[in-house]
């Protein structure tokens, strides 16, 4: 696989039949040295948040609404129960989107420096990481990194090194039963206060009401 990879060139996306075959990728891609997603893209199915959180980078999935094939297998079978004609044509689930991560989360440009500063965000705003930090990291100025990414990405650097932390929070809100002060910690914030105020100005909803709503089933 990585041969044909290198041979159609970097950078490109793979796309996954499915979640756990795609987690097997990823291990293979880091094996042999390939960045995800700056030089391979990868994208699965199914949105299994077990299999999609279990890599390094999170895999970016297609959601399967599994419950409307179940209703509608068991529609089917109900007919057939009954003695009636199955239907003539096969019933058409469409997926209901991609949840994005971190496998796809890639910003195309051009300049190699900037490249490098998303993926420093991406790699280190959780750990408290500053706009110097970026710009220290890829030997530029603070005002370049300012500069460049409200032209490249019409947004500041902080505000790139709180959507990644944001991402990480909702994640963990959905699927973990981590007190708020412990995302808050994973997340880069030393005061949950702070952590509460970033969260309510980017997703409208406190932490709490958010899990509430968002937390998956266990």
């Amino acid at each position: 696989m990585i041969m044909h990879l290198r041979k159609l060139g970097f950078p490109c996306a793979l796309f996954v039949s499915h979640d756990a075959l795609a987690r097997g990728v990823l291990g293979s891609l880091a094996m042999a040295g390939v960045t995800v997603p700056e030089e391979v893209a990868v994208l699965g199915v199914d949105n299994d948040e077990f299999e999609c959180t279990l890599t390094e980078p999170y895999l970016s999935s297609i959601n399967v609404p599994f419950d409307a094939m179940g209703r509608e297998a068991a529609r089917h079978l109900d007919r057939l129960m009954k003695s009636r004609n199955p239907p003539v044509r096969s019933a058409l689930i469409q997926p209901t989107g991609v949840v994005e991560r971190q496998s796809t989360d890639i910003i195309a440009v051009d300049d190699p420096r900037l490249r490098e500063a998303a993926r420093y965000i991406r790699e280190h705003a959780c750990n408290g990481c500053t706009v110097d930090d970026v710009a220290a990291a890829i030997g530029a100025s603070r005002g370049w990194v300012h500069a460049e990414f409200k032209k490249r990405f019409n947004r500041t650097p902080h505000h790139e090194i709180n959507r990644v932390r944001m991402d990480l929070a909702r994640h963990l809100l959905r699927s973990t039963q981590l007190p708020i002060r412990e995302v808050a910690l994973q997340c880069g914030f030393s005061l949950v206060h702070n952590f509460g105020r970033t969260f309510r100005n980017t997703i409208q909803q406190t932490p709490a009401a958010y899990r509430r709503r968002h937390q998956i089933s266990r």
